[in-house]
């Protein structure tokens, strides 16, 4: 769970810094001088939440393998 967590943070940290970088090109973007890529955008927009919704999954997975392997074990589901 460990690396699923830091996999996120970094994922939101890399996704926030991709929007300050195209926050600061904005001048250029209005000129003309640069040009948007949209779908990059709405991905570095969807990022975290991606992120997170993997990691929760992981971790729903991890409870019900959890309380599978107890059953198991004691025979009481």
């Amino acid at each position: 769970m460990g690396l699923a967590d830091s996999d996120s943070r970094l994922t939101s940290l890399l996704a926030l810094m991709g929007q300050i970088a195209i926050l600061l090109s904005l001048p250029a973007q209005l000129v003309g001088a640069a040009e948007v890529y949209w779908p990059g955008l709405l991905l570095l927009a969807a990022s975290p939440q991606l992120a997170l919704l993997a990691q929760l999954g992981l971790s729903r997975v991890r409870e019900f393998d959890a309380d599978r392997l107890a059953a198991e074990l004691t025979g009481d589901p």
